[in-house]
């Protein structure tokens, strides 16, 4: 949770149903602009380019590691969510507009609303999922924008909350590969869909808190959400959920991320992000998580944050508020900084190949 006490049973303030009034769809339009091609800028990245694509979404734009400053765009933009699909990159930018980086060619803005997208999620069918405030989902497709009114309808959501006494909002999407949909709604624990978002079920106790939800990126059944309370899995599609916390020297989880046999997840003794870690756990749950150091810092100075660690094969990338990128090339066992002093860090991708 993003504010008061995390310890013993959350006391979740009542918000009055008008303070936190279903919003009205926005309204969406094509904009005409473009930035150039930043997939392409990776080729020429310098001292990186044997290691691996790492793409760093900040309050200026897109960054390519070690392609230096130039290769930023779009300059000026606050890019605050990354993902990559079949298609190509998908970004959110300076909270309204949705931005597509093909595979070749320059990047340019597709759609643009009246609110807030938070994040986003490309699917195999060339549609994007999209999270947003006051707990909205939309679909993109290739015939425009529309509101997703099934998940208006979720039983149970006028319980969903902030700490702070605002609406709620989506915080994170994720798709398993039996094609289960994943929505982290902030605080409103996971809601889940098994047939391409014509219905939606709460999966769990929304008291959770949970942060961020990512799908196992081989294992059909199996999500990871990071929380309050810990690192939760699932096993059976949303069905059920275990959390976990042994070894973790605070249950606040804020991140996750998952390849192979390893879940890596940072931890906090809170919302503050008092004494914050990253560490890596075996899939399985059946060992005591291990604090990822070697290269890191014992303690970050604040929350490693939702959508600030990405892993791909045995590849790790860890940002944190401070703009200091890490890379491990080996599961976690090292680390080296790529990249340092970005402009407030708001996701970190791997693209290409592992």
């Amino acid at each position: 949770m993003d504010a008061g006490t995390d310890a013993g049973k959350v006391r979740r303030p009542r918000i009055p149903p008008e303070t936190c009034p279903t919003p009205e769809a926005p309204a969406f339009a094509t904009v005409h602009q473009s930035t150039p091609d930043l997939l392409a800028s990776l080729e020429a990245k310098g001292p990186y380019a044997r290691l691996v694509d790492i793409l760093v979404a900040t309050t200026d734009g897109i960054h390519p590691v070690g392609a230096g400053d130039a290769a930023r765009a779009p300059r000026g933009v606050d890019m605050t969510a990354l993902a990559v699909g079949s298609d190509g990159l998908w970004a959110i930018g300076d909270s309204s507009t949705i931005w597509h980086h093909p595979m070749a060619g320059d990047g340019h803005v597709v759609a643009q609303i009246e609110g807030r997208a938070t994040c986003l999620l490309p699917t195999s069918d060339g549609g994007v999922w999209i999270g947003a405030a006051r707990a909205a989902m939309f679909r993109l497709q290739q015939h425009g924008v529309e509101r997703v009114e099934a998940f208006d309808r979720v039983p149970g959501r006028e319980a969903w909350y902030t700490p702070w006494g605002g609406p709620p909002d989506v915080r994170s999407l994720a798709q398993g590969g039996d094609g289960t949909l994943y929505a982290n709604v902030h605080v409103g624990g996971v809601v889940v869909s098994h047939d391409g978002g014509e219905t939606w079920t709460d999966s769990m106790d929304i008291d959770n808190d949970v942060h961020e939800v990512t799908g196992h990126p081989t294992r059909d059944n199996e999500a990871y959400v990071a929380a309050a309370v810990g690192l939760g899995v699932t096993r059976d599609s949303g069905g059920t959920w275990e959390f976990f916390d042994t070894g973790l020297h605070g249950r606040y989880c804020r991140a996750v991320a998952v390849a192979g046999d390893t879940v890596f997840v940072s931890a906090s003794l809170g919302s503050s992000g008092a004494r914050a870690a990253l560490y890596r756990v075996p899939a399985s749950l059946g060992e005591p998580a291990e604090q990822c150091r070697n290269g890191l810092p014992e303690w970050f100075s604040t929350n490693l944050d939702t959508f600030c660690v990405a892993v791909q094969g045995s590849n790790v990338v860890a940002a944190d508020a401070d703009g200091t990128v890490y890379l491990s090339t080996n599961e976690g066992d090292s680390w080296s900084v790529v990249e340092r002093e970005l402009p407030g860090p708001r996701a970190v991708l791997i693209v290409g190949d592992a």
